[in-house]
């Protein structure tokens, strides 16, 4: 931010952080997100897990202990408890997980020719093998690799938001689903 203040608001063709600057920065980010869906849907549906009392304006005891969670906490001692209880799935950690991976969906992802993948080459979430299983798995005219500005960091860029814009050009939307 305070690389920010420091200039104007005309745009320019990169962001003014680091790549380390930039990765605190979405680390932080994904902290914040992670601490307000856990504090979100204890109040929903509080599952006694927290000690502290989930209460609107008194938000900073529950935020403390909250922001002790890691990711794997969450999916361990909120995730997979909520999915075992009595009217969901039992799902298993395993098969949750399972689920999470776009690999187990190969099949009909090569099947729907509706897919857009758009994806930065050095995006830090996107491992070498899950970036080649890309290149194997999607045809290439359904498949955009940009090569640099890691993690959603190019979405400024007015190359990107026209690819991403040309990608949704022409798709068919469907009605919902009705259950």
């Amino acid at each position: 931010m305070a690389a920010l203040s420091k200039s104007t608001l005309t745009p320019q063709t990169s962001l003014p952080f680091s790549a380390i600057e930039s990765r605190f920065l979405i680390g932080l980010a994904f902290r914040l997100m992670l601490r307000d869906i856990i504090f979100s849907s204890q109040r929903r549906n509080n599952q006694g897990v927290l000690q502290h009392r989930i209460r609107n304006l008194r938000r900073n005891p529950v935020y403390q202990e909250i922001l002790q969670y890691s990711y794997q906490d969450y999916f361990r001692k909120l995730v997979i408890p909520y999915y075992q209880t009595p009217g969901h799935a039992s799902l298993t950690a395993e098969a949750l997980e399972k689920a999470d991976d776009l690999r187990t969906y190969d099949t009909a992802l090569l099947a729907n020719p509706n897919i857009r993948i758009i994806v930065n080459q050095n995006d830090f979430l996107l491992a070498d093998e899950d970036l080649a299983w890309l290149h194997a798995t999607i045809a290439p005219e359904q498949l955009t690799v940009f090569e640099q500005v890691g993690h959603l960091g190019n979405l400024f860029n007015p190359a990107v938001q026209k690819t991403i814009l040309g990608a949704l050009a022409g798709l068919k939307s469907s009605p919902p689903k009705s259950d």
